[in-house]
């Protein structure tokens, strides 16, 4: 399959390291995994159907090992979507998780070890 990239944006919020993967479709290559090192916050795509499948997200998280991940781009309930359901990607990355229908992160919410998933829901 061809493989797309978007943009990839990093910034440091009130201290916090935050990459966003946007609408990712392939493997990052070796400049691309250095521009992301370092993220306490990842945001990254899940559902397949044009970004990563949620067995590539989680692998991806893996490597990057962030302290947050918020995953994105997921089947929402209502919504004609052939995206795959966040289930999928929870089962794939196993690791506490917080549901909210908005999320605010501080630096005291940064897991000082081990990852911690943030889903947002409607």
């Amino acid at each position: 399959r061809p493989v797309r990239k978007g943009t990839i944006w990093r910034t440091e919020i009130e201290g916090i390291r935050i990459v966003h993967m946007g609408a990712l479709e392939g493997e990052l290559n070796e400049a691309e995994r250095a521009f992301c090192a370092n993220a306490e916050v990842l945001m990254v795509p899940v559902g397949g159907h044009g970004v990563l499948s949620p067995k590539e997200a989680a692998e991806l998280v893996r490597t990057l090992e962030p302290s947050v991940v918020l995953p994105l781009y997921y089947q929402v309930e209502g919504l004609k979507d052939p995206r795959e359901d966040i289930e999928r990607f929870v089962k794939e990355l196993p690791c506490p998780q917080e549901r909210s229908d908005k999320i605010s992160l501080r630096r005291s919410d940064i897991p000082s070890e081990g990852m911690k998933m943030y889903i947002i829901t409607l």
